[in-house]
């Protein structure tokens, strides 16, 4: 396309131009250098122009056929309607298929869609999340074994667009595509997430789990105290969510601040309540339930591991910890193991109006994939008050 350069179409968020091509169109570039069948990420922003997902029509974003029997594409699928990407590699298809509603991609609105994957797994994001698959599959995908993919590319290509494809596409049918990125690494979900937020604000929803970074930070005086020079380097959450049971109000307001460095997890967690209810004084009694206390709950659907850490304003401690059958989405059932121990350095300090606790977890005392779902939770039982920070959750460990 002689005239490619000429065709300005604004981008993502009316932000500099993008491309806008028919089904007539494609782009086509070299892959040496470019991609690596090995691990990497691909990431684009894509709108729609004058078709909806229910169109019994294929439209290709990303195409790339490489050697060795290496083949990624990411498009929507002709009937029914969902976006989909595929990894084939010697005739075997691992593949991801998301759901999307006509009224979501609307003539003109922009969606980022990111790819990740290595030889153990691949894994698809939407706006900035990791996307709900179609009911009974999954996302991520992971690979039966680990796979040994092509580590040099010659004398091949990929594109953007639909012509030069084997799909069966109307050829009229246009969609803008933008902010085309190739690592040469799996990205993190917070990675993706900041590149969204860069031009949308954070998703929101009931239905959405909410994200929250965990930066890299330094290391911190564990005396419950938070020092605001020592914690100006982490992240902040409200714990303000109603733990929807009648019989408990709202409460005071809490805050979580979280980081991390080479070997630990820190937290802190700020209660504006005076520190009441109090009677555990020694760790691993599980009663203490029943102070005052603030709870961390943590899952990786990698390894299948549930934990959770509970620390009241003495800085007594119950931790535990169990293994989770459910491959889709944790429920609490008893089990719990109370031998496991966090190994977490931790302290609590009693202000005339507050209370506040500190604690550093050693990474190695926990199991952890490439992605980690929690909780941050406080209650009260002297003013009956219990809140959360996941949205509409029925009980703490719902996530």
């Amino acid at each position: 396309m002689r005239d490619l350069q000429l065709r300005m179409f604004n981008g993502v968020a009316d932000q500099k131009n993008a491309l806008e091509l028919s089904n007539r169109e494609s782009v086509w570039y070299d892959a040496p250098k470019n991609i690596d069948p090995r691990k990497g990420t691909v990431m684009l922003w894509v709108a729609a122009q004058n078709w909806v997902p229910s169109d019994k029509s294929f439209q290709i974003f990303f195409n790339a056929r490489l050697n060795g029997g290496w083949h990624l594409v990411v498009y929507k699928f002709a009937n029914p309607g969902y976006i989909r990407t595929a990894l084939i590699f010697k005739g075997k298809e691992y593949a991801i298929n998301i759901p999307v509603k006509d009224i979501d991609w609307e003539k003109g609105k922009w969606h980022q869609l990111a790819v990740t994957w290595d030889s153990t797994r691949i894994a698809f994001y939407m706006d900035g999340k990791l996307a709900k698959p179609l009911k009974y599959t999954k996302n991520p995908v992971i690979f039966t074994s680990q796979q040994t993919f092509p580590e040099k590319v010659s004398q091949c290509s990929f594109s953007l667009g639909t012509a030069g494809s084997y799909f069966r596409a109307t050829p009229d049918h246009r969609t803008a595509i933008d902010e085309v990125k190739i690592y040469n690494r799996m990205i993190s979900a917070d990675e993706i997430r900041r590149e969204y937020e860069k031009f949308y604000s954070p998703q929101t929803g009931e239905a959405d789990r909410p994200v929250a970074s965990l930066p890299n930070g330094a290391a911190v005086t564990l005396d419950g105290k938070i020092g605001q020079d020592e914690w100006k380097d982490a992240s902040v959450v409200p714990v303000m969510n109603l733990l929807q049971k009648e019989e408990w109000k709202y409460g005071p307001f809490t805050r979580v601040f979280m980081k991390q460095d080479a070997q630990n997890y820190y937290f802190a967690f700020e209660v504006m309540e005076k520190a009441g209810h109090s009677s555990v004084k020694s760790d691993d009694i599980v009663d203490i339930y029943r102070d005052d206390c603030v709870e961390l709950h943590f899952f990786s659907p990698q390894t299948k591991r549930y934990y959770q850490y509970i620390e009241n304003p003495n800085g007594a401690v119950f931790d535990s910890s169990q293994t989770v059958k459910d491959t889709q989405i944790y429920s609490y059932v008893s089990g719990g193991t109370p031998e496991w121990q966090s190994n977490a350095r931790k302290a609590a300090f009693k202000g005339e109006k507050f209370w506040s606790v500190e604690l550093a977890i050693p990474k190695k005392s926990m199991q952890f994939g490439n992605e980690i779902w929690a909780n941050f939770c406080r209650t009260s039982n002297g003013s009956k008050s219990a809140v959360t920070w996941a949205p509409g959750c029925q009980a703490y460990y719902h996530m």
